[in-house]
């Protein structure tokens, strides 16, 4: 029997197809908005910013009062949008639109942009995985940047694969921010209660732009690169632009090592399966939902290779004591696309517009 069912009961939230990844944000949109209210806003585009990690629009509209309201959207991020033929000449500003999605859970004029209308008639989905969940959209289009490529780039891409060291785009990741009451994890009494303390408006790092730390990095949509430096092992993530080492060797200076949002990773070769052992993570949040992460927080991640090298699956068993009642799994799998790359992410907190203090006007 494998290691993995030795040791655990797997627990994990697959909501995502096998042929496409769920165009999703890297924090938890369930818990900041309302999919039991999907509203149409009709108004004109006032501003437009393409940044990462959300594409923000302000569009000015009039209610049934006839008074005006200027209403905050997000859009997926620029690097998904330009991944599925979506750019900035397709939604301009001053332009009519109406948005449709999910609004506030808090009573603020917030949605997510699911889908826009232009005045013609057109429709596109600015949020993909938000206008899937919402049922505006009959499926997900595949994200594949390796359009944005030229023929030779390609080619070249392909020749220099080699094994593992590559980019790998996903197209499975756990999902543990697909708005279940509570996380989908065996916790402790004081985990429970700190998830209750959990505000997404105010805690959630992702909205600060704050880079996601281990295990909740492995959890988004966006490419990634493995490649070797120095001996060791480099993992070059899209998301936040995150660097992460896997060291390969002895180093008399491990046992001095600082926490980190990564922690300290060692690894070895198994066969053809790279073993990657990662400790000293002080990144606060196992996942998009607010459920905690100890000091103590210890990994055991195995990365292999099947379907000819095309295909790369993932495991990590989390065991944390303070948190988890039990190990835990998550686990999902990345394609190689051949001419895709990992682009600069550059995050951006949107200026003009603050989570935190439209929570304080509540």
């Amino acid at each position: 029997m494998h290691w993995k069912y030795q040791m655990i009961r797997v627990v994990v939230c697959v909501f995502l197809s096998l042929n496409v990844v769920a165009v999703n944000a890297h924090h938890s949109i369930s818990a900041l908005y309302d999919y039991t209210n999907v509203t149409k806003v009709k108004g004109t585009i006032t501003s437009i910013r393409w940044i990462n990690p959300h594409v923000q629009l302000k569009i000015e509209a009039t209610n049934d009062a006839g008074e005006s309201e200027t209403w905050q959207l997000e859009a997926s991020a620029v690097n998904l949008l330009r991944r599925i033929g979506l750019d900035k000449d397709v939604v301009k500003e001053g332009a009519v639109v109406t948005a449709t999605g999910p609004i506030s859970r808090r009573g603020l004029k917030t949605m997510v942009a699911s889908t826009i209308t232009l005045e013609n008639g057109d429709t596109y989905a600015l949020f993909p995985g938000s206008a899937a969940r919402a049922g505006l959209i009959e499926s997900l289009p595949v994200v594949d940047g390796s359009k944005q490529r030229t023929q030779i780039e390609i080619e070249e891409e392909k020749a220099a694969a080699d094994g593992f060291f590559r980019v790998w785009s996903p197209r499975k990741v756990p999902g543990t921010d697909q708005g279940l009451g509570v996380a989908p994890w065996p916790l402790t009494d004081s985990a429970k209660e700190a998830i209750t303390r959990y505000n997404p408006l105010v805690d959630d790092p992702a909205l600060q732009c704050v880079p996601a730390g281990m295990p909740n990095l492995m959890d988004n949509p966006y490419p990634m690169r493995f490649y070797e430096e120095e001996g060791n092992i480099v993992m070059h993530f899209e998301l936040n632009d995150a660097v992460r080492i896997i060291h390969m060797s002895s180093n008399p200076d491990e046992e001095n090592s600082e926490s980190s949002l990564l922690g300290y990773s060692k690894g070895r070769w198994d066969g053809d399966e790279l073993i990657v052992q990662t400790s000293r993570i002080n990144y606060p949040y196992f996942d998009d939902l607010g459920t905690p992460q100890s000091g103590n927080l210890k990994l055991a991640e195995r990365y292999r290779l099947s379907e000819g090298d095309t295909r790369l699956d993932w495991e990590i068993i989390a065991v944390d004591s303070e948190i988890f009642l039990e190990p835990v799994l998550l686990s999902g799998y990345m394609a190689w696309v051949p001419g895709e790359e990992v682009k600069p992410f550059n995050c951006t907190v949107p200026d003009g517009f603050s989570w935190q203090l439209e929570e304080e006007k509540l």
